[in-house]
């Protein structure tokens, strides 16, 4: 970035990082543990949730970029409520 990068993703925007500790960006994905593992962490259930970020950076600026949603949306009272972040 000090070299003159660009981000292209995850964020949409060349701004600060609006989220606030100790909420951060990343995704989960359900992995399988080793039997190995499941001794390691005393644990009982066979899966584990493991929490990834990626950074994706060219030489090019961005082009612009609408909203990305950082959450599953929540409903209630009629109303759909999303978590973005935005430029």
């Amino acid at each position: 970035i000090a070299a003159g990068a660009h981000i292209l993703a995850p964020c949409p925007h060349a701004a600060p990082c609006p989220l606030a500790p100790p909420d951060w960006c990343h995704f989960s994905r359900r992995v399988a543990r080793s039997r190995l593992h499941r001794l390691a962490k005393e644990a009982d259930v066979p899966w584990e949730d493991e929490k990834f970020i990626y950074l994706a950076a060219s030489r090019q600026p961005a082009p612009a970029r609408p909203a990305r949603v950082l959450a599953p949306p929540k409903g209630g009272s009629g109303k759909v409520v999303l978590k973005l972040c935005r430029p």
